[in-house]
């Protein structure tokens, strides 16, 4: 049963993981595509 448990718990610590990471570079991600409009809008 405990081993279960840690499979699960180490399966799920590891969606976590990779959740944060995509919400993560996804911001970044679209930081960078609005500063590079706000860039543009400057120049022009």
């Amino acid at each position: 049963m405990s081993k279960w448990l840690n499979l699960l718990l180490a399966m799920f610590y590891n969606w976590i993981q990779m959740i944060l990471q995509f919400i993560f570079f996804s911001q970044m991600y679209m930081l960078n595509q609005g500063n590079g409009l706000m860039f543009q809008g400057q120049e022009g």
